[in-house]
């Protein structure tokens, strides 16, 4: 073989699984007291973290004062864009209620 194919496949080898490591999580949670929702998305590669975006959805809107008791209720977790795994119910609340409304994206 010849030195610039061995390089060029040694480097396609490191690229492919550094890019295995690419790791993105979706935390769902809701608040019982007020009953709106929050959505937390973190990226990482090399177990380092590329980003982190919260989403917080008020479909009931809120009260002055009210402290949030966050739950989480679902969580998706995708590895390298090729293998998803699922630990979800649907939009619910600490308290085992489930929300009647559609959530906004």
């Amino acid at each position: 073989m010849k030195l610039g194919f061995r390089i060029t496949l040694i480097f396609s080898a490191c690229v492919l699984a550094v890019g295995a490591t690419y790791r993105e999580v979706d935390n769902n949670y809701s608040c019982a007291g007020c009953r709106n929702f929050r959505q937390e998305t973190i990226s990482s590669l090399l177990g380092l973290q590329l980003s982190r975006l919260v989403r917080t959805h008020y479909p009931f809107g809120t009260v002055e004062n009210h402290q949030h008791d966050w739950w989480r209720y679902s969580q998706v977790t995708t590895v390298a864009k090729l293998v998803t795994t699922h630990a979800c119910s649907t939009h619910q609340y600490a308290d085992g209620k489930e929300v009647r409304t559609s959530i906004p994206d």
